[in-house]
C-alpha cells in the first residue's frame, strides 16, 4: 500500500466517522421544545413529591403521573436521562421488570453513566431467578469493554484524537532530520482503527434483540402455545432477561442468558 493510498483511506475513514459521529450527536442531543421542558419540569415534580409523601397510595398516583408525563417525552425525545428518569420510576413503583427495560434502554445512550450502572446493579439484583450469563457472553464484554461500556461521545473523541494524532506523528516523521520507525505510527492506526469500527457497529451493526421478563410471572414452554408442556419446572419472573430468538404470532422464542430456550407469550414480555 502507498503513502497516497494510506492517507486516502485514512481520511475516509475520518469523514465517515465525523459523518457518523454527527448523526449521533443530533440524535442525543435534539432540540427541546417549551412543551417538552414544561412536561420535563413536571415529571421531576410529581417524581419528588411521590418520594415525599408518606401515604403510599398518594404516593404510587404521583408516580403514575409522572410516569405517563415521562413516556410521553420518551416518545417524542428519546434520550438516555429519560429512559433512566422511567427506569427509576418504575423501580419506586415496585415493578423491577420494566425498571430493567427502562434502565436497558437509557445504557444504549448513556452506557458508561455511574447512577444508571449503580441503579441497575442494584435491580437486578433484585430480581428473583438467578441465571448467570454464560461465559463467552461475559468474555465478549470483559474483552471489548471499551465498545460496550463507552458512550459513542467518548468513542469519537478517542478516535479523533488518535487520528490527529497519527498524522502529527506522520508528520514528524517525514520532515525528520533522524530516521524514525515507522513503526511509530502503529499504536495511533490501530486505536484509530479499532474506535472507528466500534462507532460503524453501532450506527450500522445488526443488534440482536433483547428483551425482559415484565410479568410477575410467566410459564415457559416448549411450543407456541399453552397445549405445550412447561420448559422448566419453576416459572420466570418478572426482571429475568433474554434474548429473542424468533417472533411467532403472539408467542416469543428466545434464550435465556445461560443458553437454555423456551417459547413465551410476547404480552408478558418488553424488548429492549
Amino acid at each position: 500500500m502507498t503513502a497516497l493510498t494510506l492517507a486516502r483511506s485514512f481520511l475516509f475513514l475520518f469523514l465517515l466517522c465525523l459523518f457518523n459521529h454527527s448523526l449521533v450527536a443530533h440524535a442525543e442531543h435534539p432540540i427541546i421544545t417549551p412543551e417538552i421542558q414544561d412536561l420535563m419540569q413536571e415529571a421531576a415534580a410529581l417524581f419528588h413529591q411521590a418520594n415525599e409523601n408518606d401515604n403510599p397510595e398518594e404516593a404510587e398516583k404521583l408516580y403514575e403521573k409522572a410516569l405517563l408525563r415521562y413516556q410521553k417525552i420518551s416518545r417524542d425525545v428519546p434520550s438516555g436521562n429519560i429512559y433512566y428518569n422511567i427506569g427509576n420510576t418504575y423501580f419506586r413503583m415496585g415493578d423491577i421488570g420494566r425498571a430493567i427495560v427502562n434502565y436497558r434502554r437509557a445504557e444504549k445512550h448513556i452506557p458508561g453513566d455511574p447512577n444508571l450502572r449503580h441503579n441497575l446493579d442494584y435491580v437486578l439484583g433484585k430480581r428473583q431467578d438467578a441465571i448467570a450469563p454464560q461465559q463467552e457472553e461475559t468474555l465478549l464484554r470483559t474483552l471489548f469493554f471499551w465498545h460496550y461500556d463507552l458512550a459513542q461521545d467518548i468513542r469519537a473523541a478517542i478516535f479523533i484524537g488518535s487520528y490527529i494524532s497519527f498524522w502529527i506523528a506522520a508528520g514528524m516523521i517525514f520532515l525528520s532530520p533522524w530516521r524514525v520507525s515507522a513503526w511509530t505510527l502503529a499504536p495511533f492506526a490501530a486505536i484509530a482503527f479499532l474506535f472507528a469500527s466500534s462507532l460503524f457497529l453501532s450506527r450500522y451493526g445488526v443488534e440482536e434483540a433483547a428483551g425482559v421478563i415484565t410479568d410477575r410471572e410467566v410459564i415457559a414452554r416448549k411450543g407456541d402455545s399453552r397445549s405445550y408442556q412447561s420448559s422448566f419446572i419453576a416459572p420466570l419472573h418478572s426482571g429475568t432477561e433474554f434474548h429473542l430468538l424468533e417472533k411467532r404470532g403472539s408467542w416469543l422464542h428466545i434464550e435465556l442468558q445461560d443458553g437454555r430456550q423456551c417459547w413465551i407469550p410476547a404480552r408478558s414480555s418488553e424488548l429492549i
